[in-house]
Formats: C-alpha cells, structure tokens, sequence
C-alpha cells in the first residue's frame, strides 16, 4: 500500500520492492563479473595457443639443429677415425727405430731424426689438415700429433655450438609448453567460476546468489592472479 507521497512503503519494510532493487542490482553485478570472466577466458585461451606454437616452434627448431649436430659428430669420429689410422702408420718407423736402438745399443737402421721426417711426410701424404698442423706443431715432447693440443677440428667447435644451442631451444619449449599449461588451467578455474555466476544468476533467493556468486567470484580472483603470475 502507497502513501500519499505515491511510495511504496514495502521497501522501506525490507519488502518486495527492497528485494527487487537487490535482484536488479545483483543481476547488473552478475553481468558485470560474466564479462570479465569471459574476457580473461579468452586472454587464456589466446595465451595458450600461443604458448603451444612457441613450445611446437622451438621443439621443432631444436630437433633440426640437434641433427645438425649429429651430423657433424659423425664427420668428425669419421675424420679421427681416418687420423688415427695415419698415425699409427706414421708412427711404426719411430717405433721400429727405438726398438732397434734399444736391441743393438746403437742406430744400425733409421735415425730417430730420421724416421720422424719419415712420419711427417706420411702425414703430409695422406693425412687430413688438421693432423698436418698438428704434426708441424707438435715438439719432442708431443709424441702423438691426434693426442695433442694442436689437433683441433674447426667443426667440433660449430657441432658444440649447436648442440648447445639446441638445449636452450629443449629449454625453452619445456619452459613454454609449462606456461600454456598454466594458461591452461586459468580456463579451467574461470570456466568454473562463469558456472557458479551462472548459478547465482538463476537461483532463487538471495543466500545462494551471494553465496555461489561470493565462491565464484574468489575462484574468479584466483584465475586473475594465476593469469598475471604466468
């Protein structure tokens, strides 16, 4: 019943109409936080679909320099592989030499000297450049020219570089394929809370509308955190 003034005095009482003005505000409320809900859903989603791409990209990137390396590796065992058997070749006079020194007391065959040029021009002959070098390099105190510091294969350099440059790409899917796994679970958690603002949004009574809107909006602010945090 109106008063003269043409107001209801039900809203004052907490009636009807105090109820409705609650409804009505709820549902503006309701609507609002659906939005936001739906907006950082899709931000998730995008972001998830681009950690996938980063994570499929950099994998991808990492297997084709990973075989790269392989590649070289093998070049490179094949390469010592084909040094070492000069070497030992080149190696036979120097030993013979010693060993017939060591019989006789005395040179009756090559010289020392002499059987080492032997070696050098065998390496020279057939040997790849880096034994080259290596045999140039090496001193009395470098007997084995592969063993030594001055064997070094340029490509080994470049083959460690890629294997290195491939597990920091393994490193760098892993790292983005946990983010858009987070991401992920940003849409679980605001999938849930769109679920119980729907819930709020069709039940009856306003003890269940705070209550399943009060949990979804806590989960809601859960997914946001999670959403900044990635």
């Amino acid at each position: 019943m109106s008063d003269a003034g043409g107001i209801d005095s039900s809203e004052d009482r907490g009636g009807a109409g105090r109820f409705d003005s609650f409804v009505e505000r709820f549902e503006l409320a309701i609507s609002i936080l659906l939005g936001m809900a739906a907006i950082l859903g899709a931000i998730a989603a995008y972001q998830t679909g681009a950690k996938d791409g980063d994570t499929l990209a950099a994998f991808q990137q990492g297997n084709r320099l990973s075989d790269r390396a392989s590649r070289l590796q093998t070049e490179l065992a094949a390469k010592r592989a084909e040094d070492q058997v000069v070497t030992t070749f080149a190696l036979q006079p120097i030993i013979n030499a010693e060993l017939s020194a060591a019989a006789s007391g005395t040179n009756s065959g090559l010289s020392n000297k002499d059987a080492a040029n032997l070696a050098n021009k065998l390496i020279d002959l057939v040997g790849s450049p880096e034994l080259q070098r290596a045999a140039h390099k090496c001193d009395k105190n470098c007997r084995v020219p592969i063993d030594s510091k001055y064997y070094v294969v340029p490509a080994k350099a470049q083959a460690d570089a890629l294997d290195k440059r491939a597990d920091q790409l393994f490193a760098s899917a892993a790292k983005s394929g946990k983010q858009g796994d987070d991401y992920s679970l940003v849409t679980i958690f605001l999938a849930t809370s769109l679920f119980l603002y729907g819930v709020a949004a069709v039940g009856r009574g306003r003890t269940l509308k705070l209550g399943m809107a009060g949990v979804g909006f806590v989960i809601f602010l859960i997914a946001a955190g999670l959403l900044v945090s990635v």
